[in-house]
């Protein structure tokens, strides 16, 4: 075996492995044995008919396949271990190409394999960032209190008029699917609710009164719910039988007791904004700290595999695809809203997904420099102070205390803690009088501009191929083929 090393980034190698013959060759002569065990050939007992033989009653496909499997198995961990190369944990190498195995004649294959990433970190104390100080205004308050009597609204059967946003209603509703033939099924009783239906739904029964019946078509989505119904135009009829609308409560003692256990209007206004310039400290801390993280990894050299960029980019994708699921949102919609295509929104994951991993690296790194990773001792004791606190009960603390999935959150929310702490203690944070919290748009240049973000700037990862559109509408890729390591 003969195996070339060609270091492709400075955290990817890709290792060429060839394969002689007499190794292919051994290699099947293995495997028909293994399939002999397990197939029966007239006139000889499981394993003792000659391989001549054994090869009429055998798929030579899966005797391939399983030969192929072997041969990874066998040559890949040997090729490590005689080039001293130790692969990053939880990364399984990828198979990038290798020609028709055939038994008695020579192999190759080539794959790609991750190395630990590697972190020089630069200043990280001593640094300044800005923390949004915002006013909360008399507007804000009673915003927020509407949105609570909203929140709080109840359905009331209305009458003499028609549907308008927001109504409930429910209706006789009958669909013909194209391609369908007429049913003779009766209409469906349904319950409607207006805002979460399909496009050009809700236009067509707005203003229809009790009694009255609309008909109209509607064409649903390519990323509808239904996959019978992806894609197809339904001819509608629809005949209202009630209507409901939202009946806000008033801004009551009662109200007040259920918003926030207070006795009046004022009182509950001054609760609220309380709240709200806690919320908006809170918000401009964390802006502040991502801030300081920015400039950290600016100043840090930080290099990893492109594998992590691409998975963390997917894990991306998937939590926005499962996002727009709930909120039946296309995939075309959003970028529409956003007014953005889909090679951009991609490219945009991708650099976001390099930013989220770095960060990651670095917050490790300072963690294991400054000691603030918790001990045994530690944990134990946030697990005692949860239970003193009333937070677990007896059973829920024993438990816990045995889940090493539990535990491995409690220890990153008290590393995540800690990190905040110490890039307070160690660096200027100042507040900044703002007339409004900066908005994602706002806080993108913020971070763009402290990072310079330039063509220039993007690491190995940003050329990461990573999922489509179709990723994003929750449609599966196939796997790379992984060779086995244990």
């Amino acid at each position: 075996m003969q195996v070339i090393v060609e270091q492709t980034a400075p955290c990817t190698l890709m290792l060429k492995i060839e394969v002689d013959e007499q190794q292919v060759a051994r290699t099947f002569d293995a495997v028909y044995r293994e399939f002999g065990r397990f197939t029966n050939v007239p006139g000889f007992r499981p394993g003792k008919a000659p391989r001549a033989l054994l090869e009429r009653y055998v798929d030579k496909s899966r005797v391939t396949e399983r030969a192929v499997n072997k041969i990874y198995q066998d040559t890949f961990q040997t090729a490590l271990q005689e080039n001293d190369i130790s692969p990053m944990d939880g990364i399984n190498p990828e198979i990038l190409s290798d020609n028709k195995l055939v038994d008695r004649t020579p192999f190759e294959y080539t794959v790609s394999v991750s190395l630990p990433p590697q972190i020089t970190l630069g200043t990280y104390t001593g640094l300044k960032a800005s923390r949004p100080k915002v006013k909360v205004s008399d507007e804000a308050v009673e915003k927020k209190i509407e949105e609570e009597r909203a929140n709080r609204a109840r359905l009331k059967r209305v009458e003499g008029r028609g549907i308008q946003p927001e109504d409930m209603v429910i209706a006789e509703v009958r669909e013909k699917l194209e391609g369908e033939e007429e049913s003779d099924q009766p209409a469906r009783r349904q319950f409607i609710r207006m805002g979460e239906n399909v496009a050009g739904f809700d236009e067509a029964i707005m203003g229809a009164m009790p009694g009255e019946e609309r008909e109209f078509s509607v064409i649903y989505p390519e990323e509808y719910e239904d996959e019978q119904k992806r894609g197809k135009k339904a001819d509608i009829h629809v005949k209202v039988s009630s209507i409901s609308g939202k009946e806000m409560p008033e801004v009551d003692e009662a109200f007040c007791r259920e918003v926030a256990n207070v006795d009046t209007p004022e009182e509950l206004r001054k609760q609220i904004r309380e709240w709200m310039e806690f919320n908006i400290q809170e918000e401009g801390s964390k802006l502040a700290e991502q801030m300081l993280l920015m400039q950290i990894l600016r100043n840090s050299e930080v290099h990893y595999p492109e594998r992590i960029v691409r998975d963390q980019a997917e894990d991306n994708l998937r939590r926005l695809a499962q996002q727009l699921r709930e909120n039946r949102i296309s995939y075309e919609d959003f970028l529409g809203a956003n007014g953005i295509t889909s090679e951009q929104h991609q490219s945009g994951v991708i650099q976001q997904a390099a930013v989220q991993v770095s960060i990651a690296l670095v917050v490790r790194e300072i963690s294991l420099q400054e000691g603030l990773q918790p001990s045994v001792e530690d944990l134990e004791a946030e697990f005692e102070r949860f239970f003193n606190d009333g937070v677990l009960n007896e059973e829920q603390f024993e438990e816990y205390r045995q889940d090493e999935r539990r535990r491995m959150m409690l220890a990153n929310a008290l590393i995540e803690k800690r990190m905040h702490d110490f890039l307070f203690q160690n660096n200027t944070v100042e507040d900044v009088e703002m007339d409004h919290f900066p908005a994602s748009e706002e806080i993108d240049t913020m971070f763009e501009q402290i990072m310079g973000i330039t063509a220039e700037n993007e690491t190995e990862d940003a050329g990461a191929e990573t999922a489509s559109a179709e990723t994003v509408e929750a449609e599966a890729e196939t796997p790379a083929a992984e060779p086995e390591t244990n």
